[in-house]
């Protein structure tokens, strides 16, 4: 199992990206009343919002889609990004699916966001609910709408 971690004072707004952590823990599952026991602290660049992983039985890997910070603005939800990881330890960024700063319209990262997604692998596509903030929203946060997106032939990019 993997938690975000918080280790950033919200006070501050600036934080490096590679200082971002997710708490790995081992869970029985032969006895799921057991107790959770910590394993170990990781890297883990998904500006502190949650996120799904699934396993993917094609690939044998783990794909995580998490807002990704490309500045040092702890805030920054505008990057959408898929990473897989053999091993749920160590991550890689395979490609941003969604950039707000790229699109014909310019959406700011204070003003624009994309997070908490709800996702699930659908043959050779990728379908993903996202809480969003378009359009001059208050706050990155303050999400003025709620986007599907499919991913189409998500493998077929990767060349695995």
């Amino acid at each position: 199992m993997l938690l975000r971690f918080n280790s950033h004072r919200y006070d501050i707004p600036e934080a490096d990206p590679s200082n971002l952590k997710a708490i790995m823990f081992k869970v029985n599952t032969d006895n799921p009343t057991a107790p959770i026991e910590f394993m170990k602290t990781i890297p883990f660049n998904g500006t502190l919002s949650k996120t799904y992983i699934c396993y993917d039985k094609e690939t044998d890997l783990y794909y995580a889609i998490l807002s990704r910070m490309t500045t040092n603005k702890i805030w920054q939800r505008n990057v959408l990004s898929l990473y897989s990881s053999y091993d749920l330890e160590h991550w890689k960024v395979e490609r941003d699916l969604i950039n707000l700063e790229d699109m014909e319209w310019y959406e700011n990262n204070w003003e624009s966001g994309m997070h908490y997604p709800t996702w699930f692998i659908e043959g050779d596509d990728i379908c993903a609910v996202v809480r969003t903030a378009l359009n001059h929203a208050d706050n990155f946060h303050n999400t003025n709408a709620i986007t599907f997106h499919r991913f189409c032939g998500f493998r077929e990019k990767y060349n695995f």
